[in-house]
């Protein structure tokens, strides 16, 4: 039965991808892991300040209400933001994960991504990358960041602030996040970076 499932989701992850793949042979393809969500660090950071920001704003629209009545109403739309960053820290991290799709050719890396604007594809020239990094490794799981980002490019909002898309996990296109044999993926694109490099020589 897992077999099967595993074909079924193979299927249905490059139905997704095909468009983008020109005819090209594909190497791996794949999606964040549906077993992990976003780094701990993220979740107690924005998870504390999104529960905070709620709660403050129940509050004050409540007591506002209460003392004022119409003044009340200000603090709908700080009560709608902060319904919206606890989802997003929660669950929307999850909800992206489940529609995004990673795919790797002897070219390129694809990020794929489904919303409900459309459908979204990022591409990673091999012959344009120096390198990767490979981050946040647990076991086999794992990030590849395509990007010349630190490499802890989930926690960035320490330094430059909080920015309102870090409650969904930030840029999606700049890695495949959380991905299970990050290894085996890592060696692929090395080799795919190596190849790509010497046919410019």
């Amino acid at each position: 039965m897992d077999s099967f499932n595993n074909y079924e989701q193979a299927k249905s992850d490059y139905a997704v991808l095909e468009p983008f793949l020109n005819r090209e042979e594909v190497l791996w393809m794949g999606h964040p892991s549906d077993k992990s969500s976003r780094p701990l660090g993220s979740m107690i950071y924005l998870g504390v300040f999104s529960v905070f920001w709620l709660s403050f704003a129940i509050f004050w629209t409540i007591t506002a209400s209460t003392a004022g009545g119409f003044f009340g109403l200000f603090g709908i739309p700080f009560v709608a933001v902060g319904c919206w960053m606890v989802y997003s820290v929660f669950f929307g991290y999850k909800k992206i994960a489940s529609t995004t799709y990673y795919a790797v050719t002897p070219r390129r890396a694809l990020i794929v991504t489904v919303r409900k604007s459309g459908t979204n594809c990022t591409e990673h020239l091999f012959a344009n990358l120096p390198g990767v990094q490979l981050t946040e490794v647990k076991g086999t799981r794992g990030t590849i960041l395509f990007s010349l980002y630190p490499p802890n490019f989930n926690r960035g909002y320490y330094r430059r602030g909080i920015s309102m898309n870090e409650f969904s996990g930030g840029d999606w296109t700049i890695a495949f996040r959380s991905i299970d044999n990050v290894q085996h993926v890592y060696q692929i694109i090395y080799d795919q970076i190596a190849a790509n490099g010497s046919d410019k020589e």
